[in-house]
């Protein structure tokens, strides 16, 4: 993932899979727990003001008020104040800054709901009536995670270790009497003090954690680290954020544009302003994706019930979390490739500007036409939501970012309707041709085009001022299909 910090500075994302010893795992499933404590506490207080009827906007209270507000609250209830107690201990036990990003991301995600709505669950009078009603509906109120479950740790705090090629991970005074040990402080909380000795047991000591930094990032600035539970705590995955500069483009004088249709067995149609076509084939990505359900469903049904009878499964097995990360891997490594066939030719053909089409929405309702029979909507329909068409959107956007070509996401209503080569206009519903097929459109001339290379070049009409009757001329009737090859 890329963010713009300036103009010449982007940030970008690396995550991958942390492999460490159990001792390592164990430690940070420690911190991980913790961390979630101080979400649900955190939770706990804002949904209380909440109901309350206090204003909870999303610039209400910044991170270190409410760290203040958490550690004098007081109250004569015994049992409430052991909790408190707790919640101070597990704030100390991570370094500051985590412990006040894990609140802030608990604001972030109250602010989300509460800007929009009032404590008695309707939307508020600002917004009712405005085109934003409709996914305002669709939020809710953020829940408690699991008592037994984890949440994120993240820091800015950047301490490299061993030339560099190491991240030392931070931790809070406390917990760092000796040098290079952790957790000999003293410590209240009864759980947290019964892991550490049962770990001390085990291990004898308590070493602080290192993080590898990948060696093409090294000599790079790193600005983040995120440790994120996955599997329920049983992996990690460790995010690095680091400074990457823009590439030099090779063209200097870049004049053409670029239309995409995105779509199912052409994963990409493309037709730039030069009147050059092709496409990117997404038979693969099916398959992937068509595999990766059907093993997941073979090692689902081994699982053993619950009742005889019962729909009900017990918790999916470490196989079928295997067999969904080999899909979710081997889909990003589909995307890539194809995301990179694009930039390929947009370096080498002077494009500097990429339109992509996409209607929002759309994936989410699937497709509703009268025209189809219910069996075959819902065959079209399976595969159709399943095409991550939104990551593939971003990672076009990123790509775009780092490489210095600029990536539009505009809407692509009526241009699969519209004949590209009649010169149809979109002011009005007049259309010229017909969608014969899947594949193929029938100009007014009775002319066979590819239908969706007819839709890229709708798309570059619609949203550009170039002069496209020279492309309507060269006969566009067949396109070079890319095919992806992992």
């Amino acid at each position: 993932m890329l963010e713009k910090k300036n103009e010449n500075v982007l940030l970008q994302t690396r995550i991958y899979h942390y492999k460490g010893s159990e001792k390592d795992l164990e430690l940070l499933r420690l911190l991980c727990h913790i961390s979630k404590n101080i979400y649900n506490r955190t939770l706990y207080k804002l949904r209380d003001r909440f109901f309350k009827g206090e204003e909870m906007s999303r610039n209400y209270i910044k991170t270190r008020p409410l760290v203040k507000f958490l550690e004098k609250e007081n109250s004569n209830d015994a049992s409430k104040a052991e909790v408190e107690n707790i919640i101070d201990e597990n704030y100390s036990t991570l370094n500051t800054y985590m412990s006040g990003e894990v609140i802030a991301n608990a604001f972030t995600a109250v602010a989300n709901y509460t800007t929009y709505y009032n404590a008695n669950g309707t939307i508020k009078d600002k917004f009712k009536g405005t085109n934003d009603e409709k996914w305002i509906k669709n939020r809710r109120l953020p829940k408690y995670l699991p008592k037994c479950g984890y949440y994120q740790i993240s820091t800015s705090q950047i301490q490299r270790t061993k030339n560099n090629h190491y991240l030392l991970l931070p931790l809070s005074n406390p917990v760092r009497k000796k040098k290079g040990n952790i957790f000999e402080a003293e410590i209240k909380d009864e759980l947290l003090k019964k892991f550490v000795d049962e770990y001390k047991a085990k291990y004898k000591t308590i070493k602080r954690i290192l993080i590898k930094i990948p060696n093409d990032i090294v000599s790079c600035v790193i600005h983040n680290v995120r440790i994120i539970p996955i599997n329920n705590g049983k992996d990690f995955n460790i995010a690095i954020s680091y400074e990457l500069e823009p590439e030099k483009l090779k063209n200097e004088l870049r004049e053409e544009e670029m239309g995409i249709d995105c779509g199912v067995n052409v994963l990409m149609a493309c037709g730039s302003s030069n009147g050059d076509t092709f496409l990117v084939d997404g038979k693969g990505l099916k398959e992937i994706l068509s595999l990766g359900k059907r093993d997941y469903e073979r090692a689902q049904a081994k699982l053993p019930r619950i009742k005889k009878g019962s729909p009900k499964q017990v918790k999916p097995s470490k196989y079928m979390y295997n067999v969904y990360l080999k899909c979710i891997r081997r889909v990003d490594a589909y995307l890539n490739k194809a995301v990179a066939m694009v930039f390929n030719y947009a370096l080498n053909n002077g494009i500097r500007k990429i339109y992509v089409g996409w209607n929002k929405g759309l994936q989410k309702g699937g497709i509703k036409s009268g025209k189809m029979t219910k069996k075959i909507k819902r065959k079209k329909n399976k595969f159709f939501c399943s095409v991550p068409f939104r990551k593939l959107i971003n990672k076009l956007i990123n790509k775009g970012l780092k490489l210095g070509i600029e990536v539009l996401e505009v809407n692509e209503s009526y241009t699969s309707k519209k004949s590209f080569f009649d010169g149809d206009s979109f002011d009005n519903d007049i259309c010229s041709g017909k969608r014969i097929r899947r594949g193929q459109y029938r100009t007014k001339s009775g002319k066979i085009v590819h239908a969706d290379i007819n839709a890229a070049f709708n798309i570059l009409a619609k949203y550009t001022n170039l002069n496209l009757n020279s492309v309507r001329y060269k006969g566009l009737t067949t396109a070079l299909r890319e095919r992806v090859i992992l």
